[in-house]
């Protein structure tokens, strides 16, 4: 599952970066919003987590302008503002949830894949299970990084057959798959 993170504090950022790739989410991170609103317009992602307080273009503009271009993409506010009238702007501003700092990062988690389960069915993979992977797009994989595994005989495997994770990180850690 592809993520766009728009967070200006660049340690919070990378911070969050981290953990998501860690479980099993692609990421690009952008600083501000104007560079939020042009990766966003893209469509190239599953979901969106934008900060409000941000630079160029705050959260709310940026989701703003999203949702009049007709962007669907769900939208989770990641912020500071946690005010009741806050919350309400940003659930008005199209917002699809909406998490308040400080946060639990496996309560964030739990929010993605509620967020993108309502967007999207259960087309997308469940990231909580952290036993197997259905190796495919269907699975998280987009199709170029499926082909990457694929053509490097990563793990012997083919579209549609699940493995385990297990499997899939020894073959990364023996250098047999690389990003």
């Amino acid at each position: 599952m592809k993520l766009l993170i728009a967070e200006d504090e660049k340690d919070l950022a990378e911070a969050l970066s981290v953990f998501l790739e860690k479980n099993l989410y692609t990421v690009d991170t952008v600083h501000n919003g104007a560079d939020a609103y042009e990766y966003a317009s893209t469509g190239a992602y599953d979901a969106i987590i934008l900060d409000i307080m941000m630079p160029k273009l705050n959260g709310l503009q940026v989701l703003s302008r999203l949702r009049e271009d007709g962007v669907a993409t769900p939208v989770m506010l990641l912020t500071a503002k946690g005010q009741k009238d806050d919350r309400i702007a940003g659930f008005d501003a199209g917002a699809d949830d909406y998490l308040p700092k400080p946060f639990a990062p496996d309560e964030l988690c739990a929010r993605l894949r509620v967020l993108t389960r309502a967007a999207y069915g259960a087309a997308l993979p469940d990231t909580a299970n952290t036993d197997k992977i259905l190796v495919g797009p269907e699975g998280g994989f987009s199709d170029a990084e499926f082909a990457a595994l694929d053509a490097a005989g990563a793990v012997g495997i083919s579209l549609g057959k699940t493995i385990l994770r297990a499997e899939l990180a020894a073959a990364i850690a023996l250098g047999r798959v690389t990003k």
